[in-house]
């Protein structure tokens, strides 16, 4: 149980422990959903408004992610930009700092998604 993720999540709104598994890890779903919708964002597919008005949990569950599984590298481009914090209304176009951000949120997505499903095949295959 990642008590980090556990306790942001719900500070923010309860509901959002919905995104977690029965472990209290990020669901594979959620890390799936979550790289799919930063890749849109880094590629220009979606504009962060409309992340915002598609999946308004979007902001709140990678900064969450990033706090919890997050390298530093990953922390740092997060403290350089507003694009998790800023306010649904408030949704700017994707700066430079931004895509900065959005390359390693994507990158260690695709490990994190990576690593459980190659864990999952290991306990399936040792059964």
């Amino acid at each position: 149980m990642n008590e980090h993720l556990l306790a942001h999540l719900h500070s923010r709104d309860p509901e959002l422990l919905r995104y977690l598994d029965a472990r209290g890890d990020i669901s594979m779903p959620t890390a799936e959903q979550l790289y799919r919708y930063a890749l849109a964002l880094l590629q220009g597919l979606l504009s962060p408004a409309h992340v915002q008005e598609d999946w308004s949990d979007f902001y709140v569950v990678a900064d969450a992610f990033i706090l919890a599984y997050g390298s530093r590298r990953l922390a740092i481009a997060n403290q350089e930009t507003e694009l998790l914090s800023a306010a649904a209304d408030q949704a700017p176009p994707v700066s430079s700092s931004d895509q900065r951000l959005l390359v390693e949120l994507v990158r260690e997505l695709g490990a994190f998604v990576y690593a459980h499903a190659s864990r999952s095949s290991d306990e399936s295959s040792s059964q």
